[in-house]
């Protein structure tokens, strides 16, 4: 017996700039851990691996997938996020608004991305970590164990930041 699918492409593409050509998901189940009921439409991807038929995984409105990153387990996208390249989003981690994940980085283990906060190269941002605003995390930086970022920083650094640390913007 094969695994269940919760998603369809639908008849709706959007093509990027760079020509890759992402189709619009909907839901042919409900999935209740996410909010989506039977018929809603998701956001958009380009083959059928950037989003896991599995879990409670789910991609919002005019979110992306696309390359070879993958959404799998619980996680979210929302609004206009952008995750691409070889990136990952698992366990209970959510993206919003228009942030992007791309490259190898990953994003997972509770986590958040909001604003237009980026996570790229083979950054990655976990266990419960927050950034957003215009934070960027690249080269192998590690932001974790609850660390809150908020500026208009660059977080670039093969050290982990693990340590309770918190950048705000100031006011």
């Amino acid at each position: 017996m094969g695994r269940k699918r919760k998603y369809k492409f639908t008849h709706q593409t959007m093509t990027l700039s760079d020509g890759t050509v992402l189709h619009r998901i909907k839901a042919i189940h409900h999935i209740p851990e996410a909010g989506v009921r039977k018929g809603d439409l998701g956001g958009w991807v380009e083959h059928k691996n950037n989003l896991s038929q599995s879990g409670s995984c789910w991609i919002f409105g005019n979110a992306k997938a696309y390359g070879q990153a993958v959404v799998s387990e619980h996680a979210r996208l929302y609004d206009s996020v952008t995750i691409a390249g070889h990136a990952k989003i698992y366990g209970h981690a959510w993206a919003q608004e228009k942030a992007e994940i791309r490259d190898h980085a990953q994003v997972y283990d509770n986590a958040w991305i909001k604003g237009h906060a980026i996570v790229k190269d083979y950054a990655k941002l976990y266990h419960h970590a927050q950034i957003e605003g215009k934070v960027i995390l690249c080269g192998y930086a590690e932001i974790c164990n609850g660390i809150f970022l908020n500026d208009d920083s660059i977080i670039h650094s093969e050290t982990p930041i693990k340590d309770t640390y918190r950048l705000l913007k100031p006011v």
